[in-house]
């Protein structure tokens, strides 16, 4: 990682992002001579042989002894780039950062690394399910973020539904029909369909898309996924989720009030596919709710069924305790309401 040449040497290169991002951090640089040197930097970008992108810096002062130098604005896709950019180039790549004196432009030093650029993944769509009959008429869509992202980048989604007429395909019917819901800058991987939004019909078949995007640029789409709203008899407004509630370390002053099920989301560090939960009332007794009661819809949401033959009083206060890998509790304090009958405030 190091070479030198007229008493230049190259101690640690900056941080790479991505070959849009160019460099990050802290490059370290030894003048070794007793007076300052004029020199400026190049950063290059090979494949192969071949010579991808080139930029370098304006002249800058090498003074004696150590140089930390910021390189964050050394782009490397800068003005002197050669051939054809692509959106985004996968591979393996040799990226080099080479000292140059300003004065007739000599190579005095030059350190490189190799970097491999993976594909970078679309959304991933979770659920509904492709070809699923669901039962809720204001269901929770959910899908997985693209990767890799740049940590701090700003991500957000499209998201695309349309109702798929009889003999028409579902890609046909996202690409030909207006959408019946299309919502853009959705800022989480998930959103329960809303109230405001079009109401889906029982018996018929929809067809939904997500779009990402980074500081506004698209950079993939996930697959072109259908269901069907399948139930004759719609469910009752109170058993439709459109609100999850996050738990946390310590219980916050607010009553979460809980007609017949406790909407919430778990987003703990290490928290567990379907984690350790338990129900207690306010003597700090365990109330019998089976683990067989707890549903995920993905992304770190979950339902919990609160049948009233499981103990529970209609207006009482109780708290659910949700546990980590590590252990650790995740609380929540509630009022539990029967879902057909709910006590008033």
């Amino acid at each position: 990682m190091s070479a030198s040449a007229q008493n230049i040497t190259i101690q640690a290169l900056p941080q790479t992002g991505s070959l849009q991002t160019g460099l990050q951090g802290q490059a370290v640089l030894v003048n070794a001579e007793t007076q300052p040197q004029e020199v400026f930097l190049q950063a290059q970008v090979r494949k192969g042989n071949s010579l991808t992108f080139s930029d370098q810096t304006a002249p800058i002062t090498l003074n004696p002894g150590l140089n930390s130098l910021d390189l964050a604005g050394l782009s490397l896709l800068g003005p002197r780039h050669t051939g054809q950019v692509q959106d985004r180039p996968v591979g393996d790549f040799e990226i080099c950062l080479e000292v140059h004196a300003a004065t007739d432009g000599r190579l005095l030093a030059e350190s490189c690394e190799t970097i491999t650029v993976h594909p970078m993944t679309p959304p991933y769509l979770v659920y509904p399910f492709d070809g699923e009959k669901i039962e809720t008429p204001m269901p929770m869509l959910s899908w997985t973020p693209p990767a890799p992202i740049k940590p701090g980048s700003q991500l957000s989604y499209t998201i695309r539904l349309a109702e798929v007429p009889t003999g028409m395909s579902p890609e046909a019917a996202l690409r030909q029909r207006q959408p019946l819901f299309l919502q853009e800058n959705v800022m989480m991987a998930s959103m329960a369909y809303p109230v405001f939004a079009p109401a889906l019909e029982w018996g018929k078949q929809y067809v939904w898309q997500v779009e990402a995007f980074v500081e506004g640029q698209s950079i993939g789409r996930s697959e072109v996924w259908d269901f069907n709203l399948a139930n004759d008899t719609p469910k009752a407004a109170t058993e439709i989720p459109t609100y999850f509630v996050e738990l946390k370390r310590q219980p916050e002053s607010g009553i979460y009030r809980a007609q017949g099920q406790v909407c919430f989301k778990f987003m703990a560090r290490y928290a567990e596919d379907m984690p350790r939960f338990e129900v207690q009332n306010d003597d700090q007794k365990r109330i019998d709710v089976r683990s067989t009661q707890l549903t995920t819809l993905g992304n770190g949401l979950f339902i919990l069924k609160l049948p009233p033959q499981g103990g529970l009083k209609a207006g009482s206060y109780y708290t659910l305790q949700v546990f980590d890998a590590k252990d650790r509790a995740y609380v929540l304090k509630f009022q539990y309401q029967h879902a057909d009958n709910p006590v008033k405030p």
